[in-house]
């Protein structure tokens, strides 16, 4: 048995074009294909930016959140420091008005001596009468 050939189209022109047709439709597509595989890896290339970005964004927000930290605490700091200035402040004002009274009450009973003396009596001044059990700051007796 010998192969016969077969026999020609009828019409060879249609199926040519056909052809033709389906070959330059292959081309389009492997060109967008192209073109889609290029889109994809630029895509990725600005993806794996965007990723690097963000993590420099990351370390640049971590060192400034370190920085503040340290500042805050250093505020924390002066703030205590000058409250305790201006505590330090008031007790020392407190203590020179009290030496004050204290220096104008001697300065009183010095004046009352002094004219005792000059009027030739020897009254002195009175003072207040404390027990001796009490006593105020550093065991000295309390109207001192």
């Amino acid at each position: 048995m010998s192969l016969q050939p077969l026999p020609p189209a009828a019409n060879p022109q249609p199926s040519t074009r056909k052809l033709e047709s389906e070959y330059s439709q292959l081309d389009t597509l492997e060109g967008r294909q192209g073109e889609l595989e290029a889109l994809h890896k630029a895509e990725g290339r600005r993806r794996v930016e965007a990723g690097r970005d963000v993590k420099d964004l990351e370390k640049a927000l971590y060192a400034q959140s370190q920085q503040l930290f340290c500042e805050r605490a250093k505020e924390k700091d002066l703030i205590s420091a000058i409250s305790g200035g201006q505590a330090q402040n008031r007790n020392m004002v407190a203590k020179i008005q009290q030496l004050d009274d204290q220096a104008r009450r001697r300065e009183g009973w010095l004046g009352a001596m002094s004219e005792s003396h000059s009027e030739g009596t020897t009254r002195t001044p009175t003072s207040p009468r404390v027990p001796v059990a009490s006593t105020c700051c550093g065991g000295q007796p309390a109207w001192c």
